[in-house]
This record gives structure tokens, C-alpha cells and sequence, in this order.
């Protein structure tokens, strides 16, 4: 749907360009479903990380126009796209956790984090999971403002060659999972090579039972 677009409400809606756009229309399309369904929904991170690559071309295209130079304008696009990573996942929590299906309550959503599932994105999903490991490390403030564990999205984090090992590239992730786990008992942990080996492919649970 992100990547092909949609159809909501008799409304067409187009491929995003940015990762801000794509989190909006996600979270509209999870409402939706949502609406018409009983149930949990699972959707996967890396659904989102092409998006994070455009919203980074679209900040170095801008700095280049600009005449800088070229370290100059990555440096400028990492800042810029770092913000907008953060102010995405703000806003996916945030759109998850304050809209209302016709069932009369919010969406019931886990979230498939698997760094592997599309390795030439592999970047921009980490980047990802690293941000919603944060703010979900940092709750969300209810109405007298403290800062509390959210229910949605149900974090589903898939352990691998590459992050379960000290020396692994991405082993920061796991240390961030686990800091989330022991202050909000999320998320849960999938392993790959069992699930491999019993599945034959790692993939999102297809329904809230088995999240």
C-alpha cells in the first residue's frame, strides 16, 4: 500500500516521498483496517525503511543545491534525517495511541522489527528500531503527563547472527531491547534460527494470539 498506494475513504493516495508522510498514511491505513476488522494487525519496520533513504536523498539533493560540499552535505542530511527519524516514530506512537476505530477503541498493532528482512535497507531499519526502542524506553505521557508504558504497537524484536553477540554490528539494538524489556516489559523476542528451522523463513506473526 505505501509503496503502490491506496485508497481510503474514496480518497487515492500516492507513494510518499518521506518518511514523515509514509509514518502518517501508515498509521491511517492501520486505523482503517482496524475499522473493519476484530482482532490484531502486524505490520513489519522495514515496511517503512525506504523511506527513510528517500527522506535522507531528499535533505542531500537540498544541501548540494546549496553548493556545499560534498562531506558538508552529508554531514548536514545524517542531522537533518535523524530528526525527522525521531519526529516520525513521535508521530506513529502517537497517531497509534490517540485515534479510535469504530470498534471504539485504538488499534491493536504489533510491530515486526527485523533488521535481515530487507537487507539492502538494513541501515535505515536499524536506524528505526533504534528510535522506537528509545521512546519506548521513554514512555508515553498520559493525561496528567507522566510518563507510562504504552500499550500499542506490541514491539516483536527478532534476534540474529548479527545482533545477539558483543562484537555483532548491531548488537547496540539488543542491549536497547533488553533496557526496554527490564523498564517495559517490551519487547518480545523472536529467534531467527529457530524460527528458521521450524518455519523455514522468518516472518510477522499473522495474528495477536501468537504475538
Amino acid at each position: 500500500m505505501l509503496q503502490n498506494g491506496t485508497v481510503i475513504n474514496k480518497t487515492a493516495i500516492h507513494r510518499p516521498h518521506s518518511l514523515l508522510t509514509a509514518c502518517t498514511i501508515a498509521t491511517q491505513i492501520i486505523t482503517a483496517v482496524s475499522s473493519s476488522t476484530y482482532g490484531g494487525q502486524t505490520i513489519t519496520i522495514s515496511a517503512l525503511s525506504p523511506f527513510v533513504r528517500d527522506s535522507y536523498n531528499k535533505y542531500l539533493k537540498k544541501y548540494r543545491d546549496f553548493g556545499l560540499s560534498e562531506e558538508d552535505c552529508k554531514k548536514l542530511a545524517d542531522i537533518d534525517l535523524k530528526k525527522e527519524v525521531k519526529d516520525s516514530v513521535q508521530t506513529f506512537n502517537y497517531q497509534i495511541n490517540s485515534m479510535s476505530t469504530t470498534n471504539g477503541q485504538q488499534p491493536f498493532l504489533s510491530l515486526f522489527m527485523y533488521i535481515d528482512e530487507k537487507p539492502e535497507y538494513k541501515k535505515e531499519t536499524a536506524m528505526l528500531i533504534e528510535e522506537f526502542l528509545k521512546q519506548r524506553i521513554q514512555g508515553m505521557p498520559n493525561e496528567q503527563g507522566v510518563f507510562i508504558t504504552q500499550a500499542f504497537p506490541k514491539l516483536l524484536y527478532v534476534l540474529d547472527e548479527d545482533n545477539i553477540y558483543e562484537d555483532s554490528e548491531y548488537y547496540y539494538l539488543t542491549k536497547l531491547a533488553c533496557e526496554s524489556t527490564a523498564k517495559r516489559m517490551n519487547p518480545d523476542y523472536i529467534s531467527a534460527k529457530v524460527m528458521k528451522e521450524l518455519k523455514g523463513d522468518v516472518y510477522p506473526c499473522i495474528n495477536k494470539t501468537c504475538a
